[in-house]
């Protein structure tokens, strides 16, 4: 009986221990070599980007929703060196759908005004291995897209990757439709669709009681753009203008 005892004992403590070695492992420990470094596909950068993201890896600011740890690592596609020091930005809608920084109403009629606020947004630099994290919460949807996480990263002087991943429409519905405080809203109608590249849809995978995203972004140097958002600030207000010509030019 005892023995019996002793051997649970022993199984339950090795399972505890790999759960905390994975969480511990994903947040703090960056991925060896990576094996897949196929390029990956850039895309329109969508709203809203803002150029004074802040320097932090919790972009939560305490907003309700279901936590998301994002993990990119940034390689070149062609010698999978890693990209070191490198800024990144990201940033989402939260769980009501709206952007931080921005009047909501310039993308959506109806959209509210969050000018001064900062959630859901940071930059991070990328480590040795091209590492970056951050603890972000799953995107709400807003009416003209399908749920997307942006992405900017300046690899070089005034040269940057944009690019956009978007949330598999299953896995959406599941949060949206069993989730608070996402089901308040419900379903997002809105599905992903050509020209959304296959490559650019992701499934976030559950670590205890997260989710968490870990892409490996595969960069090509000819891929890369003279991104306004990295040159001068007379850029910036022109940028809400650009960015509608180019939704016009995707249709979902």
């Amino acid at each position: 009986m005892k023995r019996k005892f002793f051997l649970k004992s022993i199984i339950c403590l090795n399972a505890l221990y790999a759960i905390f070695w994975v969480s511990a492992s994903f947040a703090e420990n960056p991925s060896v070599a990576p094996i897949d470094c196929h390029f990956t596909p850039r895309f329109v950068e969508g709203p809203f980007y803002l150029k004074k993201a802040m320097l932090r890896q919790d972009i939560t600011e305490g907003m309700a929703g279901h936590d998301l740890l994002i993990k990119f690592t940034l390689v070149d596609s062609e010698t999978c060196v890693p990209n070191a020091n490198v800024p990144v930005d990201i940033w989402m809608a939260s769980p009501e759908g709206g952007y931080s920084g921005v009047d909501n109403s310039l993308l959506v009629s109806n959209g509210t005004n969050k000018e001064g606020s900062t959630f859901l947004r940071g930059t991070q630099i990328s480590d040795e291995n091209g590492v970056v994290s951050f603890k972000a919460l799953f995107p709400g949807w807003y009416a003209t897209s399908p749920p997307n996480i942006h992405i900017s990263a300046r690899v070089a002087d005034n040269l940057s990757f944009t690019s956009q991943f978007f949330i598999d429409d299953e896995f959406a519905k599941h949060i949206y439709t069993t989730v608070s405080p996402y089901n308040k809203r419900g379903e997002h109608a809105k599905k992903i669709s050509w020209p959304i590249p296959k490559d650019l849809v992701v499934i976030p995978q559950k670590v205890g009681r997260s989710l968490a995203l870990d892409k490996v972004i595969g960069i090509q140097r000819k891929d890369l753009d003279e991104t306004c958002a990295y040159k001068d600030s007379t850029c910036q207000s022109s940028r809400p203008i650009q960015l509608l010509k180019d939704l016009r030019k995707i249709i979902f």
